[in-house]
């Protein structure tokens, strides 16, 4: 979680000196991502002490994952050894989306649609998913929730949303037999090819072609303004071959 005050697309890690540990010292800092590039290497350097001499390596030996950063069996994306770079770029570009995408990039990992079990989901990977999260086939329940009086589950949930486009599904729940429905049952046979959640629910029997690897990492943190550009200037260096697939905004 974010720090209490935070950006909700904050990630903060603890990141340590591997030779100074070697020897005995433990020297590090915790570092709230993301940050300018010129503030990471001033990070680096005054806090980790890399000096790119005698101390070049570090780890990241602690850290405070977000809730909408995947973690589950081999889909961690932060471990000790993953690069503070990379998580700086993805961090830099969940700052330019919504809390829905970045919420909707995990659904899709965790249903294990992008990466594959001996894949390693990385940090670069996972925001290029993010990016192009209007591509990802989740939907809110056009008919309420089960927090809504009269739902009580997801399944009924669903099915009412079925309803909302199937007339033959809203004759039925209209007519003098509606209220002896059992639309939880409907909705559990009709959801075969989907996964339920409590604000909407993923169509697994629809495959976008979502890329993880769309953009490179320089385009990535060029996105995310951490280079010194913007967006227009992203697109116009080369970006614009992908705006046909991607969601940059």
């Amino acid at each position: 979680m974010a720090e209490p005050g935070g950006n909700w697309y904050d990630l903060r890690v603890y990141v340590g000196n591997i030779g100074r540990y070697n020897e005995g010292s433990l020297v590090g800092g915790w570092a709230t991502l993301p940050m300018g590039r010129d503030d990471l290497d001033a990070f680096l350097r005054d806090r980790v002490g890399i000096d790119g001499e005698r101390y070049e390596e570090y780890r990241i030996d602690d850290f405070d994952l977000p809730d909408w950063l995947p973690d589950g069996p081999g889909e961690r994306v932060v471990d000790e050894y993953t690069s503070l770079e990379d998580l700086n770029v993805m961090a830099g570009v969940m700052s330019t989306l919504d809390e829905n995408d970045a919420a909707k990039a995990k659904i899709w990992v965790d249903e294990g649609m992008s990466v594959s079990a001996s894949d390693r989901l990385s940090p670069l990977a996972f925001a290029n998913i993010a990016l192009q999260a209007d591509e990802i086939p989740f939907y809110g329940y056009e008919g309420g929730t089960r927090f809504d009086p009269g739902i009580s589950s997801n399944e009924e949930a669903f099915a009412l949303t079925v309803a909302e486009n199937d007339p033959e599904l809203a004759e039925a729940l209209d007519g003098r037999f509606g209220p002896y429905l059992d639309m939880e049952a409907i909705g559990r046979d009709l959801a075969v090819d989907c996964t339920l959640y409590d604000d909407g629910y993923l169509d697994r029997s629809v495959n976008p072609d979502i890329d993880p690897e769309l953009y490179s990492r320089d385009e990535l943190a060029c996105l995310a303004g951490l280079d010194g550009g913007d967006d227009d200037e992203c697109v116009m260096s080369g970006l614009d071959d992908h705006m046909d697939k991607g969601a940059v905004r």
